[in-house]
């Protein structure tokens, strides 16, 4: 074996001719995919490294041009790739080290960070997509969440879990010792593949909101109310946690496992995103106007074509993951409404629907708190027919009385959303059964002297409606007919004992329970028809 002087020659020598002759020296490059790493070979030209026709500079060099090495388009290693277009060749420059004020390799590494993250919902910097598999690439694969908790499965076949839609890359060297078995789900990747693999990804639109369910889409409550309002609120806790006053809206809303109408009309077999009445495109059109949305149609297109693609920064929610939570109580987002955020984090979505409001319905607060009885009475679910009619009556009382402002309400398919949204945004009491109106309470004002009655059959206690009640920062009680009423902490376990559980047409109530607590909340929460500024939440 040589040694010394001597020996540092030769190694010197060999990385000059290496990097400063021109040569072609063929490396293989293992890319994961859902079964196994499949071999390519690619050629290191000059220092440049050409993947499948594309060339990408050599992970230990930088090229001199513009003196940066910054991300975004033009910027890291080997330049970034136009959203939604092609890789391009970077051209050969000449070759300069890295220094330290330039920035090390990890930083363009472009590697997966978790930056929030809840049970069921992430906001994720830097995450890879190839062959149907979200790849997060990281040098601390301890930091990544339980993959329990990202909702780790595409889709069953007979109650049988298949297929995992993620996977960790841990930028590594070899092991010294047997793996853990239960440490299979994390694999190896050089820094050098790991560079590769980053370097010549597609980038994608930033920031995206992407639903990572293939079921419970097309329905307002089910998409509105639980999967898009828990990524609203990770991303709001992002930007708590941040100290951000606004956050930039989405340029990208994907939903890669399902379809939007027209395509579910060809093929009826094809889960949709878009509910019967409009409610789920009329919502994410009103927020976001200039986003694009994506469906299994684009991504089936980007899981075939063998390309990495990268998301900068992905707000990402998935039931199952949600469900999987220690704060869970039978819902998804058990664990993410727990998270700490701006009192006014709903509020910003209502206003983006009233804004310039000019329909039917007043704005203006009445001059007493205002009570809607949201009847369902031409549906499946609803009150006894005499039992609506003697609620209707005891409210009207209440009012000519000069307590309450009450307003009988019924909306149908066609009642236009602003509108809709105008009514509950000057609600302070709402009464309804048990159903899918009740997602509006998510646009009411927060305040503890406001109030959701829901009715529901004696026996039952299903907690859809309650915690977005608690989420818009209003009291919740659950109101089991004649019986009793409820808060959330005191109600039963979620369920019912009877078979038909909260789908019957002929529920009763009595009034007084509902009455006695209006009438003790408006006495301890409100002056002349106003809540109280200080007990305000």
């Amino acid at each position: 074996m040589i040694r010394g002087p001597l020996a540092r020659g030769v190694l010197l020598a060999a990385l000059v001719t290496l990097f400063l002759i021109p040569a072609v020296v063929k490396i293989p490059f293992f890319l994961p995919s859902d079964d196994s790493a499949a071999e390519h070979v690619y050629e290191i030209d000059d220092g440049y490294i050409a993947i499948s026709g594309k060339a990408v500079h050599h992970d230990l060099y930088a090229a001199s041009s513009n003196g940066g090495h910054g991300s975004g388009s033009g910027g890291g290693v080997g330049g970034r790739i136009a959203q939604h277009g092609k890789p391009a060749a970077v051209k050969q420059q000449a070759l300069t080290p890295l220094r330290p004020s330039e920035g090390g390799l990890h930083d363009q590494l472009l590697l997966t960070r978790f930056v929030a993250h809840a049970p069921g919902f992430s906001v994720i910097e830097n995450l890879y997509y190839h062959n149907g598999t979200f790849l997060v690439v990281t040098d601390e694969p301890w930091a990544v969440p339980e993959l329990k908790y990202l909702g780790v499965m595409n889709h069953q076949n007979a109650g049988e879990q298949i297929g995992s839609s993620f996977k960790i890359l841990a930028v590594r060297g070899p092991p010294i010792g047997r793996m853990q078995a239960h440490k299979k789900d994390v694999e190896s990747i050089s820094v050098a593949n790991a560079s590769l693999l980053t370097a010549t990804s597609l980038e994608l639109g930033a920031p995206m909101l992407l639903n990572n369910d293939h079921q419970f889409i097309s329905h307002y409550y089910h998409f509105i109310g639980e999967t898009f309002l828990g990524a609203w609120r990770i991303w709001n806790n992002y930007a708590w946690a941040r100290g951000l006053s606004s956050l930039p809206d989405f340029k990208v809303i994907a939903f890669p496992k399902v379809f939007n109408v027209e395509e579910t009309k060809v093929d009826h077999s094809k889960e949709g995103w878009e509910d019967h009445a409009g409610a789920n495109r009329f919502f994410m059109e009103t927020w976001f106007p200039k986003a694009r949305i994506e469906t299994a149609v684009d991504w089936h297109h980007r899981r075939d074509s063998d390309e990495v693609y990268r998301m900068p920064l992905v707000v990402i929610s998935d039931r199952r993951g949600g469900h999987e939570g220690p704060s869970a109580s039978f819902k998804p987002w058990g664990d993410v409404l727990r998270m700490p955020v701006q009192d006014n984090w709903l509020e910003n979505l209502r206003d983006r629907v009233l804004k310039g409001y000019t329909g039917p319905v007043s704005l203006q607060h009445p001059d007493k708190p205002r009570l809607v009885y949201l009847s369902r009475q031409d549906t499946g679910r609803r009150l006894d027919d005499d039992q609506h009619k003697n609620l209707v009556i005891a409210l009207e009382d209440l009012h000519d009385e000069g307590v309450i402002d009450f307003t009988l309400l019924q909306f149908v398919d066609g009642t236009p959303f602003p509108d809709q949204l105008a009514e509950f945004s000057k609600t302070d009491f709402v009464i309804a059964v048990h159903g899918n109106g009740l997602t509006h309470s998510l646009w009411m004002s927060p305040g503890q002297g406001r109030a959701v009655f829901e009715i529901q059959p004696h026996d039952c206690s299903v907690n859809d409606y309650s915690p977005l009640a608690l989420a818009a920062g209003v009291q919740h009680f659950l109101v089991h007919e004649t019986k009793d009423m409820c808060t959330p902490l005191e109600c039963p376990t979620r369920g019912c004992q009877e078979s038909e559980g909260p789908t019957r047409d002929d529920m009763r109530v009595d009034p007084a329970l509902i009455i006695d607590k209006v009438r003790e909340l408006v006495a301890k929460h409100y002056r002349n028809g106003r809540m109280i500024p200080d007990l305000d939440m």
